[in-house]
């Protein structure tokens, strides 16, 4: 909150970089203070930037990247040339006042954080996220949810939206505090603070949500003070929706949202009036001050209700665009400013969006478009199936065959 009120920029990297992907973030983004742990530092587990860094490019990134900034440790000064040393405790003894100039020089269009995309289609782009996006987002995309009171544990990682921009900004839109368990994702710890601070509502992805299920079962655990948990990510299975309401009797609302980084954490929302089958079969209505269209691929004309196509999204949580990348961003936001969510879907005539697969993930077999999430749904349904998984493979004769497992 220091750094958005400052009007810097803030670029959360994750703890699990390696040496070139952290080289190429700090290069990409052009950091100029990296926050990382100190020596002996408890986060070491599973943040190695301490050891990672010492390995990197550390001539390219000189050119931009100038302060060093040591969260924890025994406050030992290490061996790196050439940048200006900080301790974080150190830093905090400032008496936090900022100049009249840099509070008037932040407006609400300028970038406030840059967060990485997965890089599936290539290297990672920086998603440059506004203060008016940040601002505005818990804002509008929790409106239709329950009304609650009371602490949520989020136990996902910063460097995603769906955390570091919900965790950021949620606290003080809605007064609410905010739980965060421990370094990395722990289910005990994780339950011991729900436990602990009476979290009345979870955040997490339905791998999350399906391991707080395990846990509750195989230790006993009583969690009467969760009310609500949202859900997103991923596909949700009718199984974990039945093993939460038997485990976790006092939840009065399952919530299924779907987004992404370029276009904030929420486009759509179930509501706590939706029953069991929508939550199952669609990821919601649209959200408060969002327009939604499904679109013919290939005309870019919007199909009829109930006809599949590619969904485009518009709306005040669209990112600025892809960090010094204009062909990128050119490359999924149309000029009026419509952004293409890179997903096939289906709007029925209630508004609901159900979600079809990944545009690119499209399987074609003898000239007949299959998708791989219609095909793993029905795998799903088979009893000794946890999970399965469905993609395209080369084919001589089909062109593709399919795969699954």
């Amino acid at each position: 909150h220091a750094a958005f009120r400052a009007g810097l920029v803030v670029c959360p990297l994750s703890p699990l970089y390696k040496q070139n992907e952290l080289s190429y973030a700090l290069k990409k983004a052009n950091v100029k203070a990296l926050l990382l742990p100190g020596c002996e530092s408890k986060q070491s587990s599973i943040n190695d930037f301490h050891g990672v860094f010492q390995k990197s490019e550390l001539d390219e990134i000189k050119k931009n990247l100038k302060h060093l900034i040591l969260i924890d440790g025994n406050n030992s000064i290490p061996n790196f040339q050439g940048f200006e040393v900080h301790f974080f405790d150190k830093l905090l003894e400032n008496d936090g006042n900022l100049s009249e100039e840099a509070k008037n020089s932040v407006t609400s269009d300028d970038p406030a954080a840059l967060f990485f995309t997965s890089g599936t289609t290539g290297k990672p782009k920086g998603a440059l996220i506004s203060h008016y996006h940040m601002s505005n987002n818990m804002k509008f995309a929790l409106a239709k949810g329950l009304s609650l009171n009371g602490p949520v544990s989020v136990p996902l990682p910063l460097f995603h939206a769906f955390a570091g921009i919900g965790a950021s900004v949620y606290p003080i839109k809605h007064y609410r505090p905010i739980v965060l368990n421990n370094f990395w994702f722990n289910i005990k710890s994780t339950v011991e603070s729900i436990v602990k601070y009476n979290c009345v509502e979870f955040w997490g992805v339905p791998t999350m949500v399906f391991n707080l299920c395990e846990y509750i079962e195989a230790t006993n655990t009583k969690i009467d003070s969760l009310q609500k948990i949202l859900m997103g990510g991923s596909p949700v299975y009718e199984s974990l929706i039945k093993k939460v309401k038997r485990l976790i009797p006092s939840i009065k609302e399952l919530s299924i949202a779907y987004g992404s980084t370029e276009f904030g954490s929420f486009v759509t929302q179930t509501g706590i009036n939706d029953s069991e089958e929508i939550a199952l079969k669609t990821v919601g209505q649209v959200a408060d001050h969002v327009s939604l269209k499904i679109v013919d691929p290939i005309t870019k004309k919007i199909v009829k209700i109930g006809e599949q196509g590619e969904i485009w999204v518009k709306g005040y949580c669209r990112m600025l665009g892809y960090y010094e990348d204009e062909e990128k961003t050119r490359e999924v936001i149309d000029q009026s400013g419509w952004y293409n969510m890179g997903d096939l879907g289906v709007l029925d005539e209630n508004g609901y969006l159900k979600i079809i697969g990944r545009t690119k993930e499209m399987i074609i077999r003898g000239g007949i478009n299959l998708f791989p999430k219609e095909i793993e749904d029905v795998i799903n349904t088979h009893p000794n199936v946890a999970e399965a998984y469905v993609c395209g493979v080369p084919s001589e004769k089909l062109g593709e065959e399919v795969c699954a497992w």
